[in-house]
């Protein structure tokens, strides 16, 4: 009931490809911020298509929208990672949690420089499976911060949020199919400090997301 017309639940074609995007809250290595940061896991799961319940976080963890061969406690192959690529803690790679190609924009300097990294556009993109079910879906994108806390009944250093998907076949119309392409993510200049290009080129081959 919290959709509305102009902020409606995400529908997906099967087989297609989404990205989704976040604010790193300084959480990230730059050449003109700090030359490390934390990013030890970032994955998206989803749940059994028309579930009758919200999934538990065990059975989330079972069902990585990377594919199937990733398992719950895998937090280092690049394949299960959100994106397709692991950050390296201690390195300013533009990966992970930490991929925002544009944040060093209009910034002079290195350090912890607030409020223009806080609000970075950071992202990453996934596949919908060529085989996922029409219906409805629950997915959940989770990112651990820090290293140590994995016990499996704490919450501190692990971020959480869920939202609501409707698959559908391709080409069936109720999915939005009018987003204009947008920026094919050329290395940044501007001072980041590693080659940081868009995920969905980086990994893949155009058309572009659309451009924020």
């Amino acid at each position: 009931k919290s959709y509305t017309k102009d902020f409606p639940a995400a529908v997906y074609e099967a087989g297609k490809r989404y990205c989704l995007a976040w604010t790193p809250q300084n959480h990230i290595a730059t050449s003109c911020s700090r030359e490390s940061s934390s990013d030890v896991n970032l994955q998206l799961y989803w749940s059994k298509v028309n579930p009758t319940r919200d999934p538990t976080i065990t059975e989330f963890k079972k069902r990585n929208i990377q594919g199937p061969e990733c398992k719950p406690d895998d937090k280092t192959s690049d394949k299960c990672q959100l994106g397709g690529e692991k950050h390296d803690n201690g390195k300013i790679d533009c990966k992970g949690f930490t991929r925002a190609p544009r944040a060093c924009d209009g910034i002079s300097g290195s350090g912890n420089s607030g409020g223009a990294l806080e609000t970075a556009l950071a992202h990453a993109c996934f596949d919908v499976p060529k085989d996922a079910a029409p219906g409805e879906y629950t997915f959940a994108w989770y990112w651990q911060w820090l290293p140590g806390d994995d016990k499996p009944n704490t919450c501190e250093n692990k971020f959480w949020t869920c939202y609501d998907v409707k698959i559908v076949p391709q080409g069936d119309k109720s999915a939005n199919t009018q987003i204009p392409p947008g920026t094919k993510g050329e290395p940044d200049s501007t001072g980041y400090g590693a080659k940081c290009k868009n995920n969905y080129c980086l990994l893949y081959t155009s058309p572009s997301p659309r451009d924020s």
